[in-house]
């Protein structure tokens, strides 16, 4: 479990913030790789059912992974908790009694 942790795992967790955004077909290929992952780790066969092998592992999908760090990453910034080039990204502007996270707009 160790082994697949540092080599398999690590790699997926690797900038998976940048994943954000990306098509279904390459979500669905790093879903596959953790899949093989965990069945390698529950010493399961190629074409076993996996059942609830993630929950077991307590390793959430791909797609929640992404999630989990984008909020994360919000949340420190949001808090001063993140490097100052990520906290220097948000302001908050009120309105009233409200406050409102600002978020620049970005050019792709």
């Amino acid at each position: 479990k160790t082994i697949v942790n540092s080599m398999v795992v690590s790699c997926l967790d690797y900038c998976n913030a940048l994943y954000f955004g990306i098509g279904q077909k390459l979500l669905l290929q790093l879903q596959q790789i953790q899949n093989a992952a965990s069945k390698l780790v529950m010493g399961k066969y190629k074409y076993s059912h996996m059942n609830d092998d993630l929950n077991t592992l307590h390793w959430l999908t791909i797609k929640k992974r992404i999630i989990f760090k984008v909020a994360l990453l919000v949340y420190k910034s949001v808090n001063g908790l993140a490097p100052p080039y990520l906290y220097e990204l948000f302001g908050f502007v009120s309105h009233g009694s409200s406050v409102r996270l600002d978020v620049p707009r970005t050019q792709t």
